[in-house]
């Protein structure tokens, strides 16, 4: 089956419109929805705190899932947003108003650490807290401004402290009074896109499963088989993913690739990256850029 296929079966991927920020999005949710129903069948939250469902949170993750949040302009534009909300509105609700995310002023500040049970899913999953401590993430931040060869913010915090504010301003417009399971729930959207591309060395014993948080495994997972990011030049999306042959069957999923529309060379980096944060196992044959992910 073309993978174009799998993705007109969604309403997302037919009512994208145009401009790559809306295809990345409408791509990269398919693609978790997809691997959801694979790898994680019938996840959901065991409740549905404030009501957010499972899949309208992997929207908001998708929707700020995106490298141009590193950029400098985009935050001098958010921080100028931000100046329009006065510091008391923030400090008076006791909702974190801090500059702890330099260069992001007047940044609210998630919570790294969640009441009561924490976040529960149907499978069993319990998170009572981000995969790793603020300390931790702050550091990495820093560290990748200062030190990445690329440059720049690393996407994965910034749209996470983003996705935070979005989700707190708009609870406060709309519905007012915030409480601490709002705020959990909004702080572990924000972490589970924070950490999303940190991981501590090579150590198998850190690595994700879905047990233990499914939302930042089918993250991780979902980034790094989305096709469109591997188009070797441009081209419609559409003809790309007819590019891509998928099989797919209980716990397992294999893709075969047109090498001439991909850039397979990245997709293997990225997958070695992948299986560093979560456990799951992959074989790829360059030969025919053929691979199969299973658990």
């Amino acid at each position: 089956m073309k993978l174009l296929d799998i993705y007109e079966k969604s309403d997302m991927f037919r009512c994208a419109k145009g401009g790559g920020l809306a295809i990345e999005t409408a791509s990269l949710f398919v693609s978790g929805i997809v691997l959801r129903e694979i790898f994680l069948p019938q996840i959901a939250f065991e409740d549905c705190r404030e009501g957010y469902s499972f899949e309208q949170v992997w929207f908001a993750l998708c929707l700020y899932h995106d490298k141009r949040m590193e950029s400098e302009s985009r935050w001098k534009r958010a921080c100028q947003e931000r100046a329009e909300w006065e510091t008391g509105q923030w400090e008076s609700r006791n909702i974190g108003a801090n500059d702890k995310w330099e260069p992001m002023h007047l940044c609210l500040s998630p919570l790294f650490q969640y009441s009561g049970e924490g976040m529960k899913f149907t499978n069993g999953a319990q998170v009572t807290g981000a995969a790793f401590s603020e300390g931790e993430i702050r550091d990495y931040f820093y560290f990748r401004s200062a030190c990445s060869r690329e440059g720049g913010m690393d996407h994965g915090i910034a749209g996470g402290l983003m996705l935070y504010e979005s989700l707190v301003r708009r609870h406060l417009k709309q519905r007012g009074n915030l409480g601490r399971e709002d705020l959990d729930l909004y702080s572990y959207a924000a972490n589970t896109m924070m950490v999303h591309n940190i991981w501590k060395g090579d150590k198998t014993m850190h690595r994700i499963i879905p047990k233990k948080d499914p939302m930042l495994f089918l993250l991780i997972l979902a980034d790094a088989l989305e096709p469109l990011q591997y188009a070797a030049e441009s081209a419609d999306y559409r003809y790309l993913l007819k590019c891509v042959e998928a099989e797919v069957s209980e716990q397992k999923i294999r893709l075969r690739w047109n090498p001439e529309c991909f850039v397979i060379e990245g997709l293997e980096e990225n997958l070695r990256n992948m299986q560093k944060k979560i456990k799951v196992d992959y074989k790829i044959w360059r030969e025919t850029a053929e691979i199969c992910i299973t658990m």
